[in-house]
Formats: C-alpha cells, structure tokens, sequence
C-alpha cells in the first residue's frame, strides 16, 4: 500500500485502486478475494435453481418458484450489501454525539450525498422462449443463467467498493505476511458554528380566513450557520496481527463501532471479521472536504389575532384557525339558536306559501 501520496495506491486481488482511468475502473474482474469467492460460494449453495435435478421433474412449477426465489436472493445480497456499507459510512461520522438526533442525522445527510450510488441490476433473465423449451433444456439452461446472474450481482458491488474505496469513505487493508498488514480507516467529523443571528418580527394576512383569524404575528431568528466536514485518514501499520470472527473479538469496542456491528444483516456477519495487533506506525491525514454557511429561520413566538370568549375587559378563552385545522364542532347553545332560527324560518316558509296558495 503507498501511502507517501494524497491517495492510497494499492492492488486487490488482481484489481487496481487510484491508477486507473473512470473507465478502466468498470472493466476490471471481480477482485479474486475472500469476500467474493465466499459470497458467491454461499449464494450457490443457497440456490434453488442450482439445486434442481430435471430427471425429477414432472412439472414446470417447481422450475418457476426456484426462479422466484433465486431472484429474491439474489436481489437481497444486492440490497444487504449496500445497507451494511452504507451503515459502516454512516457510523464513521465523528463530531457528533450519536445521543444528539438531530446533528447527527443533519451530518448524515450530507455525508450520504457524497456515497456514489451502486448500479442497479436485473440478475435472473427468463424469456419467454426459454421458457418454452422442454423441462431438461429449461432447467440446463437458467442453472447457466444463474451462474452468470452471481456474477451480474457481485460485479457492480465489486465496482461500487472501489469508488467507495476512491471517495475515501471506506478504508482498504494489505497483507505483507500472516501476521502483518496495513490498513487505512476514515473519520468524517461535521462541525457546525453559529456565526451570527438576529430576531425579526413578521406580520401575514390570509383574507380567505374568516374575521379575527386573518393576522398572524410571528417573531423569528435568522441564524447563520458555518458547516465544515474534514475527512480524516489513519492508516495503521500491524504487526502480530490476529484475526477474529466478529461474535468472538474479546475486547469492547467503540461505541460507533458497536453502533455498525449491530446493524449487520445476519447473511454477511459471517463474511466480516475484526483484525488486531500492535500498531508500529500511524498516520493521519485530514483533509477539508467541504466548507458553507446557510441560514435557518426559528419560529420564536407566534401570536396570532383571533376570537375570543371576553368577560368585560376579560378574554376567558381563546382560539385561533389553527384550532380549527381538524375540524370544528358547535356547542349546545349554538345548536339551540340554529334549532330556534331554523323553527322559525319554517314556519314563516308555511305561512308565506299559504299567502300565495289561498
């Protein structure tokens, strides 16, 4: 691994990092690793196309719910994948107290937008003339086709790692021997500064609101607010390095750490492992990555001009259209004047249609 650059410079399983072209990226093979042959070797196993024995066959329905479940397999490993990593970024973000919501969750939208997305793919293809084909032929052929569908599923998550890798939002690692490697990590830690604010005073009026409910008062703050993320590189250098499956690491771990391990799906636990040893040399590169202000408005107070219940000078109650938003109801002695009006225009109605009739 070079590090002596701005980029970490390495080869993975016969794939190239930082020294290629855009398009050279996207042509490279599957890197030839642990984590592809095991994932692939796993979902085979799990096939039930690849299981399907033709002689046994009498039917084309159990081909037909193999193909069904296969592409759900597929498509999960594809979805997996992705929220594992995504969550892996997610908890690399420093500066933040996790128990702080809505800071957290503000500096992880900025950082999500930073993640190139993965390509979408369709793994399973069965056309209708394959379809057609005799039950031997049918089952020869989507067994190739689901050979060819594992591929179609780790190959853009092979090139989605490597952006990731070139976006510098996940770290690589390199084995000079069984017991020493090198392995970079970020941190991205979003800070956020109130430069400066200021209170104002904002009057609207609705002429569609019915009397006394067509003013509002509000009294806001404009605050100007200065966001930075720097990025933040270590690279480890281990020697007596051990390796560990993730349930059998014996020591505790960061909290942000324990936060990602937590949310890994069950079908990649066992593909994650955890390396320990003695660090002996460290580095550490940070890197402003983005630097803005914007200006949010808070709603102070809100008052707003609306009906009131007065008692002389008094106003025992209040109520304003917001009050009115799911919906409003009529009190008994509202009911009893509409009954008394409605009496009366009835019987004014007869007596006028006497007048006219007589």
């Amino acid at each position: 691994m070079d590090t002596t650059s701005d980029r970490v410079l390495m080869e993975v399983g016969g794939r190239r990092f930082a020294t290629v072209t855009p398009e050279e990226r996207f042509t490279q093979p599957i890197p030839n690793v642990e984590l592809f042959r095991e994932l692939a070797a796993v979902i085979r196993q799990d096939s039930k196309i690849l299981a399907l024995v033709a002689d046994d066959l009498e039917t084309k329905s159990p081909i037909y719910a193999a193909y069904a479940q296969d592409l759900a397999l597929l498509q999960r490993y594809h979805a997996e994948f992705q929220d594992c990593v995504r969550s892996a970024v997610r908890c690399s973000i420093s500066g933040v107290a996790p128990g702080n919501a809505h800071a957290w969750e503000e500096a992880w939208q900025l950082l999500a937008q930073q993640i190139p997305p993965a390509e979408t793919v369709q793994p399973l293809r069965l056309p209708y003339i394959v379809a057609a084909k005799p039950i031997p032929e049918l089952v020869s052929d989507l067994q190739a086709e689901m050979h060819q569908g594992i591929e179609r599923t780790l190959k853009p998550l092979a090139d989605w790692l490597q952006l990731m890798a070139e976006t510098e939002l996940i770290g690589l690692v390199e084995w000079a021997g069984v017991d020493a490697c090198c392995y970079s990590y970020f941190r991205h830690e979003f800070t956020s500064t109130v430069v400066k604010g200021k209170k104002r005073e904002e009057v609207t009026v609705d002429d569609s609101q019915p009397l006394g409910s067509k003013t509002t008062y509000r009294i806001l703050r404009d605050r100007t607010i200065m966001t930075r993320q720097i990025a933040e590189r270590h690279v480890h250098h281990v020697v007596d390095a051990r390796v560990h499956k993730v349930a059998d690491f014996p020591h505790p771990v960061p909290s942000h750490v324990a936060m990602f391990l937590d949310s890994v799906p069950a079908s990649l636990e066992p593909h994650l492992s955890i390396v320990e040893g003695t660090i002996t040399m460290e580095e550490r590169h940070r890197r402003l990555i983005a630097e803005g202000t914007r200006t949010e408005t808070e709603v102070l107070s809100v008052y707003k001009a609306s009906p009131g219940v007065l008692f002389g000078p008094f106003n025992l109650i209040g109520w304003s259209s917001d009050d009115l938003a799911s919906g409003g109801v009529f009190s008994a002695k509202q009911k009893a004047t509409k009954r008394r009006t409605g009496n009366t225009r009835e019987r004014l109605r007869r007596a006028t249609g006497h007048l006219f009739t007589a």
